[in-house]
């Protein structure tokens, strides 16, 4: 059986946040820095599996009858799930409260253009996508999310639409 590489990361993430929380070290106030760089939406476009493109299907998405674009869109959902997983283990460990969390895109999609390998990414109304200068390159989204312990309470739920550097 094949084993899709983002549910090793997952494992091993579930791993490493339960022996933070039994070390003692959640409770003592010792920091813990995790960095997941989660790069399932990338080429090589690889469906994590079949009920991952029937939800695709079953939600209507558009463009479904390009093989591509379903097997990007399942990508993405199992990206949406992964992170309600992280998330859930957060709240179950007691975690979330003191969490500050940064989820960020490194760059503008990869659009089909002929490029080898495959993609299927969409940046529009942006001009181009991965690899140029243009606005659909290096344009991206990002959101902060902090826990009550994080952000004082006159912050929360405040947009920022100014730049942005992340490094």
């Amino acid at each position: 059986a094949t084993t899709y590489s983002q549910d090793l990361m997952m494992t091993e993430l579930e791993r490493v946040l339960s022996a933070y929380n039994q070390s003692g070290h959640a409770n003592c106030n010792q920091p813990l820095f995790l960095f997941f760089a989660n790069q399932i939406v990338h080429v090589p476009l690889d469906s994590p599996g079949e009920e991952d493109v029937q939800r695709c299907l079953d939600a209507g998405m558009p463009g479904s009858q390009d093989p591509l674009r379903l097997t990007y869109c399942a990508m993405m959902l199992k990206l949406d799930d992964n992170l309600g997983q992280l998330i859930g283990l957060l709240k179950d460990y007691g975690m979330l409260d003191d969490t500050l969390l940064l989820v960020s895109t490194d760059n503008g999609g990869d659009p089909p253009s002929g490029s080898f390998p495959p993609s299927a990414g969409c940046n529009w109304p942006l001009r181009a996508g991965k690899g140029t200068v243009f606005e659909g390159g290096v344009r991206s989204v990002c959101f902060f999310n902090g826990g009550a312990n994080v952000f004082p309470e006159a912050r929360r739920g405040s947009t920022i639409e100014g730049l942005a550097h992340i490094v």
